[in-house]
């Protein structure tokens, strides 16, 4: 009886962690079989960081900048105002839809992309350095006095910096949705995926 015992597969119901959760190989094996949770969270950002590159990108090379600000209307020094903030904005919204696209890689194709996804996560720090510039350089004098001359690239910045410090948890860390999730649905996703590599070998 007791020889019975030792043959068979041994279960160790191990209370895993945060920490665990956010191992790469494990994180993926969640969010693939939690598709609907994160592939949710994937398709808001990926629109979201789209359509941010698209109405920046038509900002910083619209004719409104060179409309006057400090100096006379048609000068190129009156886009310099916002130019660098424009770009800032544009490079962060970039990579973070690259990022995205790597995520939702990882849930519809079971390709591995989470270790590149953190070593992104970079990213972050640099949006947080961007949009701290981006705030004092609307508010700073040049840009108070350009904003009335270039309302949409005023505003545009505005609403960046707003959207950016009021969705920042949700946009950056994916992972608060362990917090929110049953301990059971979490182990359950994982428990499918490893009984699915299972019956492939």
């Amino acid at each position: 009886m007791d020889h019975d015992h030792k043959d068979q597969p041994t279960v160790i119901n191990e209370e895993h962690n945060f920490m665990y959760y956010s191992q790469p190989k494990v994180f993926a094996k969640i969010i693939q079989n939690r598709m609907a949770i994160f592939g949710t969270w994937a398709l808001i950002g990926y629109l979201g960081h789209f359509f941010c590159i698209i109405i920046g990108l038509n900002l910083y090379s619209d004719n409104d900048r060179l409309l006057a600000c400090n100096y006379p209307k048609g000068d190129h020094r009156n886009s310099s105002v916002y130019d660098t903030s424009l770009i800032l904005v544009l490079a962060y919204h970039l990579i973070e839809w690259i990022r995205v696209i790597m995520f939702a890689v990882t849930i519809l194709l079971g390709s591995n992309f989470i270790p590149i996804w953190y070593g992104t996560s970079l990213n972050t720090v640099f949006g947080i350095i961007a949009y701290i510039y981006v705030h004092v350089q609307r508010f700073n004098e040049d840009g108070k006095r350009c904003a009335d001359s270039q309302r949409g690239r005023a505003e545009f910045l505005l609403a960046e910096v707003i959207i950016f410090w009021l969705t920042f948890f949700f946009t950056s860390f994916p992972h608060f949705f362990l917090f929110i999730m049953k301990k059971e649905n979490i182990e359950e996703a994982l428990k499918k995926k490893l009984s699915e590599e299972e019956e492939e070998h």
